[in-house]
């Protein structure tokens, strides 16, 4: 069991980074891109006999990944919904119904979110105009950043 663990510990890291980089570069990701994932996750979890374990996690993580859309100055768009969505599946499959585990990912996710924030902001301060790094911006103050890149790191510290 633990080297399908690993393999789906690496599966999912290459989803994230696939996702960081999109989102990085365009700020887009692809449904498709979503929906294949999902769908292998679907597939292992039906051979493996976890479906009830999936499912419970993929809905927690939708209801999470909504609730935290409606935080205050937070553009958490449909493609970070869905990626929490299927970082959620993939939890349920690997590590069965641990919500705790989850719960400790999108506070880590809300804290890495927050320490980029607070280094944009403190950039934004000292260089005050419009400010450019990939699909980062930096302009009168607002700053609009890409979520893969928070979920991706705390993708990275929860599997560690």
């Amino acid at each position: 069991m633990t080297s399908e663990i690993q393999i789906f510990e690496v599966f999912l890291l290459v989803y994230m980074a696939f996702n960081c980089y999109t989102d990085f570069k365009w700020l887009i990701t692809k449904n498709i891109w979503h929906l294949t994932f999902l769908n292998c996750i679907a597939f292992y979890s039906l051979v493996a006999k976890t479906i009830p374990d999936m499912l419970i996690m993929m809905a927690f993580g939708f209801f999470l990944a909504y609730i935290l859309s409606k935080r205050p100055g937070v553009e958490l768009g449909a493609g970070d919904i869905k990626m929490l969505t299927v970082i959620a599946s993939c939890f349920g499959v690997v590590y069965g119904v641990v919500i705790s585990k989850f719960v400790i990912f999108v506070l880590l996710y809300l804290f890495s979110d927050l320490l980029i924030g607070i280094i944009f902001h403190v950039i934004s301060k000292r260089y005050k105009k419009t400010i450019r790094f990939g699909s980062y911006k930096i302009e009168n103050g607002y700053i609009e950043m890409p979520q893969a890149i928070p979920l991706f790191i705390a993708c990275v510290l929860i599997i560690i």
